[in-house]
């Protein structure tokens, strides 16, 4: 409930008028645009979980594009720059990286996609 002259939220009123305990309310939403829904259905990544490399494969995409690879503790282990041209595959070596769960940021000017990795 809202109290309009303290303006916050609670979780109500007991018997009388007077306040209980403060309410925490959470606003749950569909964060994203329709160029983050273009971004994400353009890239296909093959293998996953990963051995020694990950295919990126860009359907319709053109432009600069920077590919960021964080580990479980979202340290930075590994970044590349693309320029794509409409369809266009990328391989990226991740031989070197100790088996794991990691995030693939791909994000331009306009957007970005995060996709989940397994490397073997």
């Amino acid at each position: 409930m809202y109290n309009t002259t303290d303006l916050r939220w609670y979780t109500g009123y007991s018997n009388s008028l007077t306040l209980n305990a403060p309410h925490i309310r959470a606003v749950v939403g569909i964060w994203g645009s329709i160029e983050e829904d273009k971004l994400r259905n353009a890239i296909d990544i093959t293998p996953n979980p990963a051995r020694d490399f990950i295919n990126l494969s860009f359907t319709d995409l053109e432009g600069s594009y920077t590919l960021k690879f964080y580990d479980i503790t979202g340290k930075l282990v590994l970044q590349e720059e693309l320029v794509l041209f409409g369809i266009s595959e990328h391989r990226m070596d991740v031989n070197h990286l100790p088996a794991g769960l990691y995030s693939l940021q791909i994000s331009n000017a306009k957007s970005q996609a995060t996709y989940k990795i397994v490397k073997q």
